[in-house]
């Protein structure tokens, strides 16, 4: 992975400090780890740079990084989960979940019905 690439990655996810939520398209994440589709290998190296910058900001290193798929699933949205309470159903899901299940795809948020 390039230099630009990792910082690129940790800007996202320093923006999640700043603003609660990030956003990576797949085609981004595919591209920075030379990659033809996300695997696990993916959601566990951003789950150790995750841990890394709570340890850098003294955050608990439990908190949860919590990411879902837009309805196409061209993009990724991570939310700071600091309060959060997940259940079966729920549209986001623990990256810890996704690094440790081996699923190399998270649950995608539905698609809004036609009134």
């Amino acid at each position: 992975m390039q230099q630009r690439h990792i910082n690129e990655i940790m800007l996202r996810l320093e923006q999640l400090s700043d603003t609660g939520a990030a956003t990576i398209r797949t085609t981004e994440l595919m591209n920075w780890y030379g990659q033809v589709r996300i695997t696990v290998g993916i959601w566990r190296d951003l789950l150790a740079k995750w841990e890394e910058l709570l340890e850098r900001w003294g955050e608990d290193k439990d908190m949860p990084l919590l990411v879902s798929a837009t309805y196409h699933g061209d993009t990724y949205i991570f939310i700071w989960g600091e309060g959060l309470t997940l259940t079966k159903d729920a549209w986001l899901e623990d990256i810890r979940d996704l690094a440790k299940n081996g699923k190399t795809r998270p649950r995608r948020t539905v698609k809004r019905q036609a009134s």
